[in-house]
């Protein structure tokens, strides 16, 4: 097992929100390991295994982590809440804290830009989720997650720099690590959604048949 640095925290961090599945594990000020699969459809089969995995590599148990990490949206419905559903059971189980982050917002963070950013994340059909941060000595939201169409990104983005990647699990740790470090200590669970999912229940009048 490697020594572990008391002054930082060791995280054990998902990321499932935008089709993939990774874990990676943050001890002593930086990511020690990271698996990835950039897989659509097995995130809820992989993720366990993958997170008993390198932990396992690591020597070391759920129990041996400060707090656990994941992303709470925006992103795909399904993987969102595949990763938060995980990371909430360990976190009762364990009574470890859960650090949930904002994926457009581990975006930002891990451009490493200084200034205005715009973190973008594209939605499909034609539409996209975007919010806007400033990053000095840390970073702050200057608007809401937002879904819009691609003519609003100009307009959104303007005088910022405009970020549109894939973050994995380690740059979710290293965001979590911050906020950790920082004294924050009450951390949102809920997910981040702002579309509807696809597929819906139906309603009282589409249930009714005639007799």
């Amino acid at each position: 097992m490697t020594e572990k640095n008391e002054d930082y925290p060791r995280i054990l961090a998902i990321d499932t929100a935008l089709g993939g599945c990774s874990v990676a594990l943050w001890q002593n000020g930086a990511v020690v390991d990271l698996l990835q699969h950039d897989v659509t459809g097995q995130q809820s089969k992989m993720l366990v295994p993958m997170m008993e995995e390198i932990l396992a590599k690591a020597g070391i148990t759920y129990n041996d982590c400060t707090a656990l990490a994941c992303t709470i949206g925006p992103g795909s419905f399904t993987g969102i809440r595949i990763a938060l559903t995980t990371a909430r059971a360990l976190s009762l189980v364990t009574t470890k804290p859960l650090i949930g982050v904002s994926t457009l917002e581990v975006i930002a963070h891990s451009s490493g830009i200084r200034g205005d950013v715009l973190a973008i994340i594209d939605a499909h059909r034609e539409q996209f989720y975007v919010q806007r941060f400033r990053m000095i000595d840390e970073i702050t939201p200057l608007s809401d997650a937002l879904l819009v169409e691609e003519k609003m990104i100009p307009v959104l983005g303007h005088g910022a720099k405009k970020i549109q990647t894939i973050p994995n699990a380690g740059d979710v740790a290293a965001l979590a690590n911050e906020k950790w470090l920082s004294g924050e200590r009450e951390f949102p669970i809920d997910p981040i959604y702002i579309r509807e999912p696809d597929a819906k229940l139906p309603d009282n009048e589409e249930l009714k048949c005639s007799v």
